[in-house]
């Protein structure tokens, strides 16, 4: 059983046996992992989408700045 097995994210309907991953932005890797993504589906999705994974990268490293008691290596 994993860690985290009992996370809820509205409006989305997990596949019986489905594996999935969740990655938080206190997690000190979390903005690259997130540019690691958007450089894999460059190309296959649209710009926008491309743009958009990229600016939640954005996002973690800001929040990263400000929160950096919070950062961590996962455990």
């Amino acid at each position: 059983m994993a860690k985290y097995d009992q996370v809820r994210i509205d409006g989305i309907t997990f596949k019986p046996g489905e594996q999935w991953f969740l990655i938080r932005a206190q997690d000190r890797f979390a903005p690259a992992a997130v540019d690691a993504y958007a450089q894999l589906v460059n190309g296959t999705v649209p710009d926008v989408v491309v743009a958009e994974i990229r600016g939640i990268a954005e996002q973690m490293r800001q929040w990263q700045a400000q929160h950096p008691e919070h950062v961590k290596t996962p455990d």
